[in-house]
């Protein structure tokens, strides 16, 4: 690991400096907070030990710093026995752990191994990142992504309806707006009732379509939790069972929502996406879908035959059984009689390579996979 090592006592740097040097550590000290940000400036530190207590800035002033930087590095504190409460004061701030003065160089070197396995994992996640990124870009509105959805469209908003069709180049839009002011096609928020009524008309009318649904913070602000609770509970096990899509939007500046509404809006989340995570961990659970998906992960296309001798299973009544749910959640598809992965499959498989490679680095997991140096056997 880099490491930087900030404290002004000059002895306790040196010592500290021999000992991390013995365990192949790359170190850098520094005996003020003034200079270690200079050094924090010109290289990127895995670790950084800080002192907390130091003439003019102290430790607690680096932790803020290099958090408001939004840097990656693990900050661990040092600190002697009379000062534990700052020390926990600082991991409030965001340092992973504290050591004392002086310290105990078995229970150090036991606090570094696990650092290394939080670094291992960061590593992990970060070589996902670009699985990441290209959902997250998914689920910011545009034109495009709008556009996926299935017409007519249902808009329910709590702006001019008029300027988002405009905006988004909509067609075949049936639009209402929440307001407390009277006027055609307006819904008061306090009247739950007359929102649910008008979602209810347009999935009885429509066998396929879209409900894009802006306002979710005026409804949390309106009516007391349970209530809206009832209403999303309802729109998800009724309306959204249907080939009805729903598109929630919120604002991304979460900051303009009020603190009490925050909870709220997560919770909201969590009705809406927990039919989802069982959905999938459902089509994740059995051995032999995980093994079809990662089969035509990758081989593409395949007949039934070249999938079941692959999957090097005794009856193939068993594999159509799996196929056959594969295909009907969307999983995969079939052309031809050729099966390959749709674009949830994909996201799926990716899925499972992540949820895989972060599972050995779960702390209580019995089972680990770790790499070997071999330079050291």
């Amino acid at each position: 690991m880099k490491v930087l090592i900030v404290d002004d006592d000059v002895t306790f740097l040196d010592k500290m400096n021999k000992f991390l040097a013995l365990e192949n550590h790359s170190i850098t000290t520094s005996t003020s907070v003034e200079d270690a940000l200079k050094k924090i400036d010109d290289k990127y530190y895995d670790l950084i030990l800080t002192d907390l207590k130091m003439p003019e800035s102290s430790g607690l002033d680096l932790i803020k710093i290099v958090k408001e930087r939004h840097l990656h590095s693990i900050i661990m504190v040092i600190t002697g026995y009379g000062t534990i409460d700052t020390a926990v004061n600082a991991m409030k701030l965001g340092a992973y752990d504290y050591i004392l003065k002086p310290f105990n160089p078995d229970e150090l070197q036991k606090k570094l191994s696990q650092l290394e396995l939080e670094l291992e994992l960061r590593s992990e996640i970060s070589s996902s990142s670009s699985f990441f990124d290209e959902y997250k870009q998914n689920l910011i509105v545009n034109k495009e992504n709008i556009h996926k959805f299935a017409s007519p469209i249902l808009l329910i908003t709590d702006d001019d309806p008029q300027k988002f069709i405009k905006q988004m180049d909509l067609k075949n839009v049936i639009s209402y707006k929440l307001t407390y002011e009277d006027g055609i096609n307006s819904i008061i928020p306090t009247k739950l009732i007359s929102l649910k009524a008008i979602i209810n008309k347009f999935s009885s009318e429509h066998k396929r379509g879209t409900i894009i649904f802006k306002g979710i913070e005026k409804l949390l602000e309106s009516h007391e939790w349970p209530t809206v609770k009832k209403f999303f509970t309802y729109l998800q096990s009724n309306v959204l069972l249907l080939e009805i899509s729903f598109v929630l939007l919120i604002q991304d500046q979460e900051d303009l929502l009020k603190g009490s509404i925050q909870p709220l809006l997560e919770d909201t989340r969590s009705i809406l996406i927990n039919p989802i995570f069982y959905e999938i961990l459902d089509v994740i659970s059995h051995p032999i879908r995980k093994s079809i998906i990662a089969i035509l992960e990758e081989d593409k296309k395949l007949n039934f035959n070249k999938i079941f001798k692959k999957l090097n299973v005794e009856k193939s009544s068993l594999v159509a059984f799996h196929i056959k749910k594969l295909v009907k959640d969307e999983v995969i598809i079939k052309e031809e009689n050729l099966y390959s992965l749709s674009s949830r499959g994909k996201f799926i498989s990716k899925l499972i390579k992540l949820l895989e490679q972060m599972g050995f680095s779960d702390p209580h997991s019995n089972v680990k996979i770790m790499k070997i140096r071999s330079e050291e056997y």
